[in-house]
């Protein structure tokens, strides 16, 4: 019986592969519990899926777009969520950047605040300008100790 469904499946897909694919996607659903186009008379999945897809009551056309849909590693949806998470975390980032540079310029340039911190005691730190060059005279002594 199931050599004859094969050869009426192959008048609906022409291609035996693609019929593979169809036919076996198919019994998969039929195992999973979906209810069948067609009477079972004991049959088992496989070959109720051929009859499925031989008979005028299966559109080959939906199992295909339904096998071509689950084979897709892609899903346009998770594509579409995918971007939107990454538009909402470019978001986040620009609101955290815009944050940064307000609390930037909430502290003032770098040189007033080195200012205001360089004291000891209240006494200003010598800038550069303030020190002059040393020169130091060494001993003829002292360096043999080196």
């Amino acid at each position: 019986m199931a050599r004859v469904t094969v050869e009426d499946c192959t008048r609906k897909i022409s291609n035996r592969f693609k019929l593979v694919l169809v036919a076996g996607n198919r019994a998969k659903k039929l195992a999973r519990g979906i209810a069948p186009l067609v009477k079972r008379d004991n049959d088992k999945n496989p070959v109720l899926a051929l009859r499925e897809i031989a008979s005028d009551q299966a559109l080959s056309d939906i199992f295909e777009e339904e096998l071509v849909s689950s084979m897709q590693k892609i899903h346009f949806e998770s594509d579409v969520m995918e971007r939107e998470e990454e538009i909402v975390d470019e978001k986040d980032w620009s609101e955290q950047i815009a944050q940064l540079s307000r609390e930037l310029e909430s502290l003032g340039s770098v040189e007033e605040n080195l200012e205001d911190h360089m004291q000891i005691d209240g006494e200003e730190i010598l800038d550069d300008d303030d020190l002059g060059d040393v020169d130091l005279e060494v001993d003829a002594n002292e360096e043999d100790k080196f």
